[in-house]
Parts: structure tokens; C-alpha cells; sequence
């Protein structure tokens, strides 16, 4: 990824679950910059951290929807899930 986004990027990866990422998903774990949640961190700041990047990888959720919504860059620097929502 990093050779498409250019070497010199910051990535910042935003998770509610550390370990689950570090254990599963080495990579990207080690790619940037981690961010949990915590209790120095309100999830609306946590939000508006997130809508302050140039772009986005997103995951299948409405909070990172969200973020890409208020952050104002164009469609072509988001990625989504080719299917958004499922039905359960």
C-alpha cells in the first residue's frame, strides 16, 4: 500500500480493537501509526481526528463513512467495501 500512497505518507490506522489488528493483521499494524480507543479520547474527537486526512481506507461501518463526509476530500482519495452494508 505504502508504494501506492508514496513512502513518505503517514498512515494512521484507527481501530477499536489493538490487539485483534496487531495479532491478525501484522502489516498494517506495523505500516503507521495505531490509534485505539481510550479514555484520554472522546469518540467525537476520535471522529475529528479522523476526518483531518487526505484520504481514506474505510471499513464496512458508518463511523468511518462518517469521517470521509466531514473531511471534505474528493471521492477518488476514498476506498469502501464493494458491498457497503449486508443484510443479516
Amino acid at each position: 500500500m505504502q508504494e501506492k500512497i508514496g513512502l513518505e505518507s503517514k498512515v494512521y490506522v484507527f481501530t477499536d480493537d489493538l490487539k485483534t489488528l496487531e495479532n491478525e493483521y501484522p502489516r498494517v499494524f506495523s505500516m503507521g501509526r495505531c490509534l485505539g480507543q481510550t479514555k484520554q479520547i472522546s469518540p467525537a474527537e476520535n471522529l475529528l481526528l479522523m476526518s483531518k486526512s487526505s484520504g481514506y481506507v474505510c471499513s464496512n461501518s458508518t463511523y468511518s463513512w462518517w469521517a470521509t463526509q466531514l473531511s471534505g476530500v474528493p471521492k477518488s482519495r476514498i476506498v469502501y467495501p464493494s458491498q457497503f452494508f449486508l443484510d443479516s
